[in-house]
Parts: C-alpha cells; structure tokens; sequence
C-alpha cells in the first residue's frame, strides 16, 4: 500500500511525475532475476529516502506558507493597533496642553478609535503604517463618514478629532512625517446648517419659575440655590456646562456679571437684569 508520503506526492502536481518514476521502479517483473531483485531493494530504499526528503521539503514549503500567510493576516490589523497605541498621549495631550473639557477629549479620543476600525475594515489602507498614508486614504475615511449617513455636525467633528489627532502625531510625538498631517488637515468638514434654537413659551418659563420658587429643597441654602440657578439659565441664555461651572467668586452682583468659562478655554463676561440678581 502507498505511504502517507506517497499519497501527498501524487497529490501534488509539481513532483507527480517523481513518484511515477519512482513507482516504477520498486515494482520488480516476475521473471526478474535474484541478483535484479537484489538490486531493486537498493533501490527501493534509495528512493524511499528520495520520498522522505521530498516529502520532508513539501513540509516545510507548507509551513512557510502558512506562516507568510499568517503574517499578512496580522499586517492587515497593524494601523488600527498602531493608532490605537497612541490614543492615551492623544488623550493627556488634549488634557493638558490645549486644556480641553472632558467632554471634547472623550468625545475626540473615540473618534480616533472609530478612525482605526474604519481603517482596518479597508482592504487598501488596512496593511499600511500610519507614517505612509497619504490624501487618498484621508480622502476615504472622509467618504466612509459620509456614507453611514452620519449627521453633519457628527462628521464635522470626527474631520476635526483627525486633523487634531494627526498634527499632534507631526508636531508633538513626531511619529508621522508632515505630508500625513498636511493629508488630513486638508479634508474640508461638511457644513453645518444653521437653525434657530428652539425656545420655550412664556408659559412654559413661568410654569417652571413657579414650580422651583415652591419646590421643596434639602434646606434653605439649597432653595435659594435653586432659584438663582434657574433664573440665571433662564435670564442670560448661557450653555449648561457654563452654568455647572460658574463658582461663586465669578459672580459680581453689584455690576450683575458672571464670569463664564466656555469652551476652548475661552472666558467671557455675561451680564444680567436687575430681577435675575434679586
């Protein structure tokens, strides 16, 4: 019966034809002499050291394939694991250099992680190390965004999150050259329309005044609390986080004015009526 290494001979197409021969060879005629089958165990155990070396470089061939193969398959994660190297110092960055709220570094640091699952979803891009993309690869996670039907606002905020994340990777951690930063911070962001807020009735604002002056509080203190909060929401038009962050030396009630702490670090005077600050 033929060996297993014989049978994974005649399988392959490159050394069939070795196997043929050697088939031939070890398989003596009836009318063959002693001395020629003599002869023809010699060489049967030449040739089954010729199948066992065969054999043993197919091995190897099959080996190495599969390990080249394995290779490419670990390449084609290899930008999303390097961008997501990065994202902890992207992060403190935003913290502590630009002075971003919580908020925006949150909301940027999962953005460059959805950037690095977009980008190991792309057969073209996936392979590549984050120092050789190039415009055509911003170019596709700018259409990626916008073909998952993303809000404006949404993916004009994601663009920004890129072209922070990618200057800082150029000019802080020198990881990329400038031609990646300059790719990125060309990608336009998508314009955001513009609409009216949406506002309460007068209604509506004196229902909820009424309903904070009654309301019942842990005390006193946090009564009057209350009501200065929402007369000063409802009376200067300020963001909610402005408000949370206002502290108590920020107000001047003799110029009825509160310093507010927007965003980007950017500090401004709001001045309010003279009901607000009674």
């Amino acid at each position: 019966s033929e060996s297993p290494f014989a049978m994974l001979l005649v399988e392959s197409r490159d050394v069939r034809h070795v196997w043929n021969r050697i088939a031939e060879t070890v398989e003596p005629e009836e009318s063959t002499m002693d001395i020629a089958l003599l002869q023809n165990k010699k060489r049967s155990r030449k040739n089954q050291r010729s199948v066992r070396s065969i054999a043993g470089a197919l091995e190897i061939t099959v080996n190495v394939a599969d390990e080249n193969l394995n290779s490419q398959k670990g390449d084609s994660r290899m930008l999303k694991e390097e961008i997501l190297s990065y994202t902890d110092r992207f992060s403190a960055y935003l913290a502590e250099v630009e002075g971003k709220p919580n908020t925006t570094i949150t909301a940027y640091a999962g953005d460059v992680r959805q950037m690095a699952v977009i980008f190991s979803e792309d057969s073209v891009i996936a392979d590549k190390r984050i120092a050789d993309l190039r415009k055509p690869d911003a170019n596709a996670y700018a259409k990626k965004l916008a073909d998952n039907g993303m809000k404006a606002s949404t993916r004009a905020r994601k663009i920004k999150a890129a072209r922070c994340f990618f200057r800082w990777l150029c000019e802080d951690a020198e990881a990329v050259p400038e031609s990646v930063s300059n790719a990125f911070k060309s990608l336009k962001a998508p314009k955001i329309p513009q609409t009216q807020p949406s506002i309460i009735s007068t209604g509506e604002r004196d229902d909820l005044l009424s309903a904070v002056r009654t309301g019942v509080s842990v005390n006193e203190t946090a009564h009057m609390r209350d009501i200065a909060i929402m007369y000063l929401f409802l009376g200067s038009g300020i963001r909610r986080d402005e408000l949370c962050n206002i502290e108590l030396k920020d107000v001047d009630l003799e110029q009825r004015c509160v310093l507010i702490h927007g965003k980007g670090n950017k500090e401004r005077y709001c001045y309010f009526s003279e009901g607000v600050g009674g």
